[in-house]
């Protein structure tokens, strides 16, 4: 595992916050992910799983090292 600071320094180069994020913030997160994925494509229906699938993913690759802590 690696150390704190070699963490925080992985933090500050990929310019990420060290704070925590809560549930309902990380589904506020991908809910807003997945809306403007929605908007993209002018709603058209049918794909809201996969939007929200790709969302996630998404939210989830941005926040990485946050999720360590």
């Amino acid at each position: 595992m690696p150390s704190n600071k070699k963490e925080n320094n992985l933090k500050a180069e990929h310019n990420i916050a060290p704070e925590y994020i809560s549930d309902e913030d990380y589904y506020d997160m991908i809910a807003k992910c997945a809306y403007y994925k929605a908007e993209q494509r002018d709603f058209v229906g049918g794909n809201e799983i996969e939007d929200w699938y790709a969302a996630e993913q998404e939210v989830n690759k941005q926040n990485f090292y946050r999720f360590l802590t």
